[in-house]
């Protein structure tokens, strides 16, 4: 064949002609063809794309509709800018370039660092990661899953039998190997107990035996091994590149297209790459975890963690040759999928074999219910200070495999929290004139909203409740152990400041309350008696809130604490209703919850009010005698 000039500016104009024809007789008949675009962010590349479809819409006579948000726009706006679009009658069709698109949306899901004030240059500590969602794992699958679509319309609209012959090598080569990297997905939420993928990264904090970091890499090597070989294939890389197969195809669904519009795709390739690498990551490597940094860098190491699988990518793609594409599938649903399904399998073996719930046992074998190790005993363990941290020795975590037991965790000077935990759903609790709250304190959303209209009907009764302190993370409790290790001494600031992790601060649902107009609650013995301190100790059960360091020498020795009328714990209203029914300290209550102890009912609960939701017993109403106090100073 001779090859032959073409004049491609030409050829676009008469294409152009074509198109203008065939928009003017829709015009003739009332038809206006409309392209809508939405353009999130400001992206040199993307505007320059969209700019120059729209500039092409003018020229053949189709309506242009464009819709320009910010990069801060949340997820909420974008849904509403194309539900607009989408009721727009003018709007007949959408641009989309998804395989990019993909790349980065799957990518601001990942997180890569822990929570962190910056080295103090912040108030407020954040989250590093574009976007803290709850069901990451899920978020993820769902958009890398979208990516194909992209490939295959590119290759259909190619108009090229090699093109399409790329794009349906990537339709079957996701469906073959995404059964087998979700599958790998499963077993890791088995074990973690969570589809968050931060919690993922908390459950993997620490180490066995003081040397082996505690990935679940160690603990799923096969699922490791499924999850990367499914990667490779999913981001079309050597030697699973068949989508392309230079050889075969002519680089595939990349046939016909150049410039800005071919450079699209190995930029999404590329993405998706680091995308894969940093889901591995977090899923299996312990995320940003590793020693010596602090919080404000720990994500060099996900950076370090991410940069070693991208040399194995790059490793891999010259030194293994391309298979056969029969190859593949065979490889895919015959090896590759079995082996990730019978690897659930034994996950979830282990998981019943180790954790799963007992027989129910017969009444002459009731369970006994352990003694909670007493206050004299845990206070007479060793306290190190480690780089200005405290650390109890012998301290124990008080979740078991990531499950965020916000509401039952017992927290005292031997139960602790992971350095890395932070609660999921954290909200600004700043209701300033109002409810005299301040200081950008935050708290969980369940506890917010119940402190929320505590207030408000406390303000309705006259009194004025503010907030001194909610939520804490774990270095900002380490600032404030320090504080009063360094005014009163290691051993007496023990007594009524927790050590780093120890805190139920850290949780997220606890709050230390005073009176506006008046100093801090802790440095004077008024507010025991205050009308501020009997409001709460007579109505905080009915929002949910339980008093964690009650007063009295016998309470005092059993929460391990002095007592503090001002800390306050959200638990949820019933549970908060069947420990003020008890009398018992709520340490002493978890724990007999925890392992199975009866609920006992106490003297005062026939005088307080059940919730609307409560089940249980409810106790004919007594007369309940008055709170006496005699508080010491606060953590």
């Amino acid at each position: 064949m001779t090859a032959q000039l073409l004049d491609g500016t030409a050829t676009a104009a008469a294409i152009k002609g074509e198109l203008r024809d065939r928009v003017a007789a829709l015009a003739e008949r009332g038809i206006v063809p409309g392209l809508g675009t939405l353009l999130v962010g400001d992206d040199g590349a993307s505007r320059s794309y969209v700019t120059g479809k729209h500039r092409d819409c003018a020229e053949v006579g189709v309506a242009s509709i464009a819709v320009e948000l910010p990069a801060t726009a949340t997820q909420d706006e974008i849904a509403d800018a194309v539900r607009a679009l989408n009721a727009d009658p003018a709007v007949t069709g959408f641009m989309s370039t998804g395989v990019k698109a993909a790349a980065f949306a799957a990518f601001a899901t990942v997180p890569w660092g822990a929570e962190t004030t910056l080295f103090g240059l912040l108030d407020t500590p954040v989250k590093l990661g574009v976007a803290d969602v709850n069901v990451g794992v899920l978020v993820v699958f769902a958009i890398t899953s979208m990516g194909v679509y992209g490939i295959v319309l590119a290759g259909w609209s190619s108009n090229s039998k090699y093109s399409l012959l790329g794009g349906l090598r990537s339709s079957a080569q996701m469906i073959s190997y995404e059964l087998a990297y979700a599958t790998a997905l499963a077993s890791v939420v088995m074990l973690s107990g969570s589809l968050s993928l931060r919690e993922i990264v908390n459950a993997q904090a620490g180490t066995w035996w003081g040397f082996i970091p505690r990935w679940y890499l160690f603990l799923q090597p096969v699922g490791f091994v499924i999850y990367v070989i499914a990667g490779v294939a999913e981001t079309n890389r050597a030697p699973f590149d068949f989508p392309e197969a230079e050889q075969e195809l002519v680089a595939g669904y990349n046939t016909e297209y150049s410039s800005v519009r071919f450079a699209l795709f190995p930029q999404a390739e590329y993405v998706n790459m680091v995308t894969m690498s940093g889901v591995a990551t977090d899923l299996y490597r312990g995320g940003w975890n590793g020693p010596f940094l602090p919080p404000e860098l720990s994500w060099v190491w996900f950076l370090l963690k991410i940069g070693v699988l991208l040399f194995a990518y790059i490793w891999v793609r010259w030194t293994v040759p391309r298979y056969r594409y029969d190859q593949l599938m065979t490889f895919g649903w015959k090896w590759l999928f079995p082996a990730a399904v019978l690897n659930l399998i034994a996950t979830a073996a282990l998981i019943a074999a180790l954790f799963g719930a007992p027989v129910p046992a017969r009444a002459e074998e009731l369970p006994v219910v352990p003694e909670i190790p007493s206050c004299a005993t845990i206070n007479a363990r060793k306290i190190t200070l480690v780089n200005g941290s405290a650390k109890i020795a012998g301290s124990v975590l008080t979740l078991e495999r990531g499950r965020d037991q916000w509401a039952t965790s017992v927290l005292d000077p031997m139960h602790r929290l992971p350095s890395t935990y932070v609660p999921t759903e954290l909200v600004s609790i700043d209701y300033r004139a109002r409810q005299g709250t301040g200081g950008g304190w935050r708290l969980k959303a369940e506890a917010a909203g119940a402190l929320r209209q505590m207030f408000l009907d406390s303000w309705a009764e006259g009194i004025k409740l503010r907030v001194i302190s909610a939520y804490r993370s774990y270095a900002t409790q380490k600032i404030t152990f320090s504080y009063w290790v360094t005014k009163s001494g290691l051993q007496e600031a023990r007594h009524y400041s927790a050590v780093p992790g120890h805190s139920e601060h850290q949780l997220g649902t606890a709050v230390d309350l005073g009176t506006i107009g008046a100093g801090a609650p802790w440095g004077t013995k008024a507010f025991a008696t205050s009308p501020t301190a009997l409001w709460l100790t007579a109505n905080a059960y009915r929002y949910g809130f339980v008093r964690s360091y009650p007063s009295g020498a016998s309470k005092v020795a059993l929460s391990c604490y002095g007592s503090e009328p001002w800390h306050w714990r959200y638990v949820g209203t019933t549970l908060a209703y069947e420990i003020a029914c008890s009398e018992l300290v709520p340490r002493i209550f978890l724990w007999n919850r925890q392992y199975g102890g009866e609920r006992t009912i106490g003297v005062r609960c026939g005088a307080l009010t059940p919730p609307d939701s409560y089940e249980g017993e409810v106790p004919p109403p007594i007369e309940t005698p008055a709170p006496t106090e005699s508080p010491t100073p606060s953590p």
